[in-house]
């Protein structure tokens, strides 16, 4: 399946998205193919930022993230205070606020990275691959609250985290294009169906953890927008 799509805005930006998804006959899963197309003479900034979202049955109290982190940050107050249980989840609770964190991960010696959420029992699982060099950011965004209003986690690969586009292009985080140039992104999303998948998955991202990660605390400045 392919399409396209514009953004554009007078002095501004000219930007057109090609995007491609591929399915594989007996593979649980589908490949995202993006490509970034600068259509201006002039060089331009992007952002790309993949909201996976993930809730029941195989987001429940227990579920738990395994992910190769680097460093971890809360993005505000409100995720300070969930920041000792940032990579697992609980049951409904109605009139949650959400949480948000901002990590950087590790990955191989080809740049590609692993992450995993799994249920409670570890019988089923989903996955995502990508390319550090692509998607250098990702964002945990917690929404545990009752599933009537969207009981709901986000894995979110990204060019840049979530914050205002002045704030991220100060940090130097948005994808740079050439003039008439593009940039290539690449998602894998992954299902496991059963208990032994699920182990070997988990081993998968494990062997990624080149070192403990950091867990700030609070929010740092040139994560975090004010």
């Amino acid at each position: 399946m392919r399409g396209e799509v514009d953004e554009c805005r007078f002095h501004f930006l000219k930007l057109r998205l090609h995007t491609e998804v591929r399915l594989r006959p007996g593979e649980t899963g589908i490949r995202i193919q993006d490509r970034i197309e600068n259509l201006s003479a002039s060089p331009a900034e992007a952002q790309l930022l993949y909201h996976v979202n993930f809730g029941l049955p195989l987001l429940d109290a227990g579920s738990r993230l395994v992910v190769p982190a680097k460093t971890v940050v809360p993005r505000n107050a409100r995720a300070a205070q969930g920041i000792a249980a940032w990579d697992s989840y609980q049951g409904e609770q109605a009139g949650f606020e959400e949480q948000v964190y901002f990590l950087e991960l590790f990955g191989d010696q080809q740049n590609r990275t692993r992450v995993l959420l799994k249920n409670a029992h570890s019988t089923a699982a989903v996955g995502l691959e990508f390319r550090l060099d692509q998607l250098p950011c990702f964002t945990i965004w917690k929404n545990t609250t009752a599933a009537a209003d969207g009981y709901v986690t986000g894995l979110e690969p990204g060019t840049n985290y979530p914050n205002p586009r002045s704030f991220e292009g100060k940090q130097g985080r948005l994808a740079k294009l050439t003039p008439r140039g593009s940039a290539q992104f690449e998602l894998a999303i992954h299902y496991y169906g059963d208990p032994s998948s699920v182990e070997e998955a988990e081993r998968s991202v494990r062997v990624l953890q080149a070192s403990p990660a950091q867990v700030f605390p609070n929010p740092i400045p040139d994560k975090c927008a004010p």
